[in-house]
């Protein structure tokens, strides 16, 4: 039976898609074989005791589905070390002799470290297309990403092993190349700071006499890199050795308290040195072994000679500057200010007793440069106009004011 243009058997109504559940009993089968793999795998360093990290143990992962132990064998570790060792000699003599091999053939008229050079850059190219493939495993198992990462566990573990003498040879020293500077001996191999392409005839003037191959801008060039490195080390090195010269600069040293010195407020102004440290060694009896203030202050005014309020002591030790803080600061002192004044009938006012007073003593750790200046003298201004009728409240203002009103008269 022929059906029409849009119309369905019944055979095709009756279809199923494929099963959903086949991919759910995929997926559920993949995440216990990585649950069972994870469980089996080791998150500790047999000999070092280090944790694994996240990367350590994705890495592990990766090789035990490769068929491969979960650890690094001794003879792994040291091909790892002699292919990272390899790249990097690679890449020094394509950056740097492969330039030098070039322009000796220029001068010879050949062109065979040109061609060296394309070959070593097509190798460079292969290597970069083998480290897109993320999941990409070598002959030893690992990946890419195992090749340049380092793990950090069993480097630590191995750390004594050497290369084999097989390693390639150390890089020849050209002469006195200014781009080839850096402060761990290896090249200095600039980052790109601009990332736009080289536009057709643009000459770096910093190189311009001897350019330095590939084109780059002025940012980029390893040659003003180089100098300006040179030129900071040299300035770091002089700054250093004239520091070492001439000492540290008394004007900026900072301003550290010093150790055993306390500056005390607050005392009586009837007591003198004898008082201060009587008190103090009161205080601190036990905690000097023997005389815990070594000397005292005492700033007075300049015309009566009396104390300020204010001294400086120091002490045997910083543990007894300490103590000093914690027993005597806050605390109350009575002084006695001495019998009232006398009046004019020359009895003393409210009586022949003594007065006192209480003071809060405040104690903190002294400056260096504390009880060097001098406390200000506090002088009382002395009148000069006291026999001068006219300076007196209103009097030469009311005379002008009489003078006027009898002119208007």
């Amino acid at each position: 039976k022929k059906t029409t243009m849009g119309s369905q058997t019944p055979k095709d109504v009756d279809a199923d898609p494929p099963p959903k559940a086949t991919i759910a009993s995929r997926r559920e089968a993949k995440k216990r074989e990585r649950e069972k793999l994870l469980a089996s795998a080791p998150t500790v360093h047999p000999v070092t005791g280090a944790k694994f990290n996240k990367a350590q143990i994705r890495r592990m992962m990766r090789r035990a589905k490769a068929g491969l132990p979960f650890l690094e064998t001794e003879e792994e570790l040291q091909l790892r070390r002699k292919k990272q060792k390899t790249e990097e000699w690679e890449l020094r003599e394509l950056l740097f002799d492969g330039e030098r091999e070039e322009k000796k053939g220029e001068e010879e008229g050949g062109g065979d470290a040109g061609e060296a050079t394309e070959e070593e850059g097509g190798e460079t190219d292969g290597e970069k297309g083998e480290t897109e493939g993320e999941e990409a495993i070598g002959d030893d198992g690992r990946t890419s990403d195992d090749a340049v990462s380092d793990d950090t566990a069993s480097d630590d573990a191995d750390r004594g092993n050497a290369p084999p003498a097989t390693s390639p040879p150390s890089d020849p020293v050209p002469p006195d190349p200014k781009y080839l500077y850096a402060p761990d001996g290896r090249p200095y191999v600039p980052n790109a700071r601009v990332p736009k392409p080289v536009k057709a005839g643009y000459v770096c003037n910093a190189c311009k006499d001897a350019p330095i191959l590939p084109p780059h801008w002025i940012l980029d060039c390893p040659l003003r890199l180089a100098n300006v490195l040179e030129k900071k080390l040299e300035r770091a090195q002089e700054l250093e050795a004239a520091r070492e010269a001439k000492g540290a600069n008394p004007a900026k040293k900072s301003r550290e308290r010093h150790g055993p010195r306390v500056f005390v407020s607050g005392l009586p102004f009837s007591w003198g040195e004898k008082d201060v440290v009587a008190h103090f060694e009161q205080a601190l009896q036990g905690c000097g072994g023997g005389r815990a203030v070594r000397s005292c202050e005492l700033q007075t005014f300049g015309d009566s000679g009396r104390c300020t309020g204010q001294a400086i002591l120091t002490l045997a030790t910083d543990g007894v500057a300490t103590q000093a803080i914690r027993r005597c600061h806050g605390t109350t002192v009575v002084a006695e200010i001495g019998p009232g004044k006398k009046g004019e009938d020359g009895q003393v006012k409210g009586g022949a007793k003594s007065k006192t007073r209480e003071c809060v003593l405040k104690v903190s750790k002294a400056h260096k440069k504390m009880g060097k200046v001098p406390p200000k003298i506090l002088q009382k201004r002395e009148r000069t106009d006291e026999g001068d009728a006219t300076r007196k409240p209103g009097g030469k203002r009311k005379k002008d004011r009489e003078k006027k009103q009898s002119h208007n008269k």
